[in-house]
């Protein structure tokens, strides 16, 4: 069943991409409504069709004449036929100041950022109208000459044929506005003589979009370009989808042959003939995903010939920690202490409320007992924030703590080395295959590691599971806890997460901490939702602080998908009032918005992850002033794209995390190839008190009989190495 289901994740991931469709267009009328959930099926005409389509979802705030552009999958409807079930969406806003002057700037030769802001406030939604039909008004600005009209008139112009260009071409003007912002006056044709480039250089442009241009500029099926397009597009989305490190070879050309609609014998000599492709023994990687493998596995064998660090007294020492911190370790907790200390990389490991990150407090006051240096850090600011709570020793993420800038990588690297004697990873499962290549490399030689994590949690969101190829190594010293403190002994919820590790599905039966409400339509789920919330507020828990929700996807798992959860849960815990509601880049906002950053930002020091609540919105000042744990940050207009609502977040995102209540959904539809016991183990471990199940209990059945595992070979090639070096030392006669 296991293969199966691998094997038809590949065939679905190969299929999805002719599935997706963007539609930009007006709202026509409202066929169906659904007063209680928010529901609607809308009539839209999209720019590029004669014939209305159907758009089934959630659209809060949209009405008859308002431009919505929205992602999409194709479906059949039971009641309304053919249609396209919203996956995200936006309604466009006529004017956005701060969109207008990035334009202006990067587009009209002679206006800077004091002249747009002149020409913006005067202008206003006329500004780009103005620039183009009737330049000669800008006289009337203070500042504004007849010699930088005349300038501007050449520019506006050039902008004007080259967007109606690639807007004739089959973008929207949002889109075409962005292409030539990338490709300048030349944009439309490098779009027509290489339409595949737009893959790469775009973010939410994919084959399909690039195949239909190419259509249209008559490009032949078997064209070199765009089967290497194909091919790279196929392992791209492949490995970001399954997290593998590698896909066999066999795989990538049924994949990418399915793609490109032509005979696997074409595809699989492009593959091999491929030069930025690495093929070894039918293994297929992208270069850095290659490299990242030797080069860990390298330093891990080279670290695992550094002489044992033996330690006197442990008993005793351990002992007096015990009493001047106030903890009693158990015996797996101080054998996981004593072999941190002991050996150059060590794997310490155990399921949720095992005692792993307790046990670092124990381990810091040894090393700083015995006079050694080190740092400890962690993949999140979340998990980070909780270790330095634990330790009390200051804590940092790895990103940090290695120095990373966004234009030059990693700056403590392996010219510039992390000088300490220890470094402790905590959560240690979310690290990725790069990531811990960029550790290792700025690691000095001397620098022992100690790896913590729950092997049971889901694996990193990018490639390769780091946590369990070094478990499989069968190289490094290891330690297992067995003994969990977090909840009760009588807890459900950790004996719901024991059953799912032992692929066993737990009964749907409700306790005073856990309660399954078994229901498969959408709109029961999303009722079911709110009388949760209700019930648990009712208890004493706070709707926005006490309680995570947790769902599998993002986007595209419709109703239940995070983008339009936290459209719904927004519209319930802090509704719309006359002043709390303002528009960002298209994007609506509100005061009290319960939001996430997405990306590290190292100016503003906010980091991935990290949680926060909209204060103010500075209009004049083009800045939103942002709550993070009682730091407030001004966040300008311009990097608000990094902010994201969090009333709702995926199970990953959770990761790292604990709340007092926790309420979980899933469906089949939709979340199929995500329904693993990794990710069910992950978020009914989320809960500490209270977990609310709301999904059909089959989705259960699916989840904990799936464990796909990603593909590595990392393991191995510690292994080999490990073992030729002892045969070399051997053969020298050198002592191992």
């Amino acid at each position: 069943m296991k293969s199966n289901k691998n094997q038809l994740f590949l065939n679905f991931i190969a299929g999805r991409e002719q599935s997706y469709e963007d539609i930009a267009g007006v709202v026509k009328n409202f066929i169906y409504e659904n007063a209680e959930t928010g529901w609607k099926v809308a009539e839209v005409m999209p720019d590029d069709k004669k014939n209305s389509v159907k758009l089934c979802g959630y659209l809060p705030n949209v009405r008859v004449a308002d431009r919505i552009c929205a992602r999409c999958t194709r479906s059949v409807h039971p009641r309304f036929g053919m249609s396209f079930q919203i996956d995200e969406f936006y309604k466009e806003i006529p004017f956005q100041k701060e969109g207008v002057i990035k334009f202006m700037i990067s587009c009209i030769d002679g206006i800077g950022e004091k002249v747009a802001e002149k020409i913006v406030g005067k202008l206003k939604g006329d500004s780009l109208k103005i620039l183009e039909e009737t330049p000669e008004k800008l006289l009337e600005i203070d500042g504004i000459t007849e010699n930088l009209v005349e300038r501007i008139k050449k520019s506006a112009g050039k902008i004007h044929t080259t967007v109606k260009e690639l807007i004739l071409i089959g973008f929207s003007p949002k889109w075409a506005g962005r292409i030539y912002l990338r490709y300048g006056s030349d944009a439309a044709r490098m779009v027509r003589e290489h339409p595949y480039r737009l893959i790469g250089d775009f973010k939410g442009i994919g084959f399909k979009k690039a195949e239909i241009i190419a259509q249209r500029a008559g490009v032949s099926k078997l064209d070199a370009e765009r089967i290497c397009a194909g091919i790279f597009f196929s392992l791209n989305k492949t490995l970001e989808r399954t997290g593998h490190n590698f896909l066999y070879l066999s795989e990538l050309v049924n994949i990418s042959s399915r793609l490109l609609e032509i005979p696997r014998a074409y595809t699989e000599s492009e593959v091999i003939s491929q030069r930025r492709l690495v093929i070894e023994n039918f293994r297929v990687y992208l270069p850095e995903y290659y490299e990242a493998e030797k080069a860990v596995a390298n330093i891990i064998a080279e670290k695992l010939f550094l002489p044992v660090e033996k330690i006197k007294n442990f008993s005793g020492k351990i002992g007096i920690i015990e009493k001047n911190i106030k903890l009693t370790f158990s015996d797996k907790q101080k054998e996981a202490i004593r072999e941190a200390f002991e050996n150059s990389v060590t794997v310490i490991t155990g399921a949720a409320g095992t005692g792993k990150t307790t046990l670092c407090r124990g381990f810091v006051e040894l090393l700083k007992k015995e006079g050694r240096t080190f740092k400890i850090c962690a993949p999140t600011g979340k998990a980070a924030y909780k270790l330095e709570a634990i330790t009390l020793v200051a804590a940092s993420t790895i990103h940090r703590l290695f120095n990373y800038a966004p234009s030059v990588g990693f700056r403590v690297n392996s010219s510039h080395p992390l000088d300490c004697d220890y470094l402790i990873v905590d959560e240690a499962s979310m690290v990725d295959i790069l990531l811990l290549r960029a550790l290792l490399d700025g690691t000095s030689k001397k620098t022992r590691i100690v790896f913590i994590g729950d092997p049971y949690q889901l694996p990193p969101v990018e490639a390769g599971n780091s946590l369990q190829a070094l478990v499989g190594s069968y190289s490094i010293s290891q330690v297992y806890l067995p003994e969990i403190f977090r909840q009760k002994k009588q807890s459900t919820i950790l004996r719901n997460a024991g059953m799912v590790n032992l692929e066993k599905p737990f009964p749907a039966e409700s306790t005073d901490d856990f309660k399954f409400i078994d229901v498969s339509q959408p709109q029961d789920m999303i009722r079911a939702l709110f009388d949760s919330i209700k019930d648990l507020k009712k208890q004493g828990y706070h709707p926005i602080h006490d309680i995570n929700i947790l769902t599998p996807l993002n986007k595209g798992g419709g109703d239940i998908s995070v983008s339009n959860l936290n459209l719904r849960l927004r519209d319930y815990l802090n509704p719309e009032t006359a002043d709390n509601s303002f528009y960002i880049h298209d994007r609506e906002f509100r005061t009290q918005d319960k939001v996430m950053q997405r990306k590290n930002d190292y100016d503003l020091d906010i980091y991935n992850g990290d949680i926060g609540f909209i204060v103010s919105n500075n209009s004049a000042a083009s800045e939103v002033v942002i709550d993070f744990s009682g730091t407030e940050k001004n966040i300008p207009y311009s990097k608000m794209d990094n902010i994201t609502l969090n009333y709702a977040m995926t199970v990953h995102k959770a990761q790292g995390s604990e709340s007092k209540a926790v309420i979980f959904l899933a469906t089949k539809a939709g979340c199929y190839f995500l329904l693993t016991k990794n990710l069910f183990y992950t978020a009914i471990t989320r809960a500490k008190e209270k977990l609310i199940m709301i999904m059909p209990y089959e989705v259960v059945k699916i989840a904990v009989s799936t464990n796909i595992r990603r593909r590595s070979y990392l393991s191995e090639r510690i292994r080999q190495l490990v073992i030729g070096r002892e045969k070399e030392k051997k053969g020298s006669g050198l002592e191992i």
